[in-house]
């Protein structure tokens, strides 16, 4: 008779669990990080947007009498104004949700991206084009008004330009470069590999 009965071998249950595949690469980590902070620039450049142009009444009552023509033509395009800047609040949401998705390494994410960059880059031009004209009547209505200096109209059409290239240049210049590196075929083959 055995004094000392072995204890009976107990194996652990097995663990099912599935593979996730993350990224070895630092990119996923960096780019998404940038279209967060890009896409929360973003909502708040876009919520102001909304917001704004209900306000600029009690803006122009703080002003001169001289210098209130500049609010009538923020006035004059309060809808233009809203529906745009609700259209980019919208999309630079969605690239805050693309950032974090890019950050956890999801497929969707690095195949999705488009869905943000095609219509985003019309929407700059829009905005650009539409803030030339706008910035040019603003400009004019001020310099024309009784109390400020006399300026020419090339000076007015020289700001409005640089003004307007500054926003083609931060506006356009992210999903340009979404576009490029999702499409090079080593991201591709990358990305592929997320779950």
């Amino acid at each position: 008779m055995n004094d000392h009965p072995r204890p009976p071998t107990t194996m652990p249950p097995p663990v099912y669990t599935t593979p996730i595949a993350q990224s070895s690469s630092k990119w996923p980590k960096v780019i998404g990080i940038v279209m967060i902070a890009y896409g929360a620039l973003g909502v708040l450049n876009g919520c102001m947007g909304v917001i704004a142009p209900f306000f600029m009444e009690i803006f122009a009552q703080l002003t001169p009498a001289s210098q209130r023509g500049v609010f009538n033509v923020i006035e004059d395009q309060k809808s233009w104004l809203i529906a745009g800047s609700s259209l980019s609040l919208v999309l630079e949401t969605v690239l805050i949700i693309l950032g974090i998705g890019l950050l956890k390494c999801r497929r969707s994410a690095a195949r999705k991206y488009i869905y943000w960059a095609i219509p985003k880059i019309p929407l700059v031009l829009f905005q650009s084009v539409f803030q030339y004209k706008m910035g040019v009547s603003q400009m004019q209505s001020l310099f024309q008004s009784s109390d400020a200096p006399a300026i020419g109209s090339g000076f007015i059409n020289a700001i409005s330009l640089l003004t307007v290239f500054f926003v083609l240049i931060w506006g356009c210049t992210l999903p340009v470069f979404l576009l490029i590196w999702f499409n090079r075929s080593k991201i591709k083959a990358e990305t592929v590999a997320w779950s």
